[in-house]
């Protein structure tokens, strides 16, 4: 086999490669993080009431269901993709957002009372955001976990060491 030839084959496997490891991150959208029996109860933010500690507390459509009734543990250790709006948790050095809560409606866990825990996901990130750019919606990938992870804004019941984050659209 001629060199020229060689070559292609090897730039060409490396693309198909490339192109499989990418098929394999699975993109979710926010219902794939609720178990099929609770699919069918709607989230629906509760009315807010912001005078006492019981306007802070996490909402739960399902009442006082334990949170590992609540995950999808299929997902551990699946590559995905989410799109969300995002919480800030820190800041490293560089003054970039390298943790937060990723969640599907921009405001939860600020002015409302926080989605339940499979409608949070704890991000951390080595690259970290541009806290100007926070009020975007925004796409993380990266492995998943199906682990609770608490915070004082709201306990998360998955979490992601983001591999990449962009903007949404980007």
């Amino acid at each position: 086999m001629s060199k020229q030839i060689m070559g292609a084959a090897v730039v060409l496997g490396a693309l198909l490669l490339a192109s499989s490891a990418a098929a394999d991150i699975r993109t979710l959208r926010w219902p794939d993080l609720m178990p099929a029996h609770l699919a069918d109860t709607p989230i629906r933010p509760p009315a807010v009431d912001h005078d006492g500690p019981a306007a802070l507390e996490q909402f739960s459509p399902w009442g006082d269901l334990p949170i590992e009734d609540m995950l999808v543990g299929e997902l551990d250790g699946q590559q995905v993709r989410l799109a969300g709006y995002i919480v800030p948790l820190g800041l490293n050095a560089a003054q970039r957002i390298d943790e937060f809560l990723l969640v599907p409606y921009f405001g939860a866990c600020i002015h409302v009372p926080p989605p339940p825990p499979n409608q949070v996901v704890h991000v951390t990130s080595s690259v970290g955001l541009d806290p100007a750019r926070m009020h975007m919606a925004w796409v993380v990938e990266g492995a998943m976990k199906v682990t609770t992870r608490r915070s004082p804004l709201a306990d998360a019941g998955y979490t992601i060491d983001a591999q990449e984050i962009k903007l949404f659209g980007r």
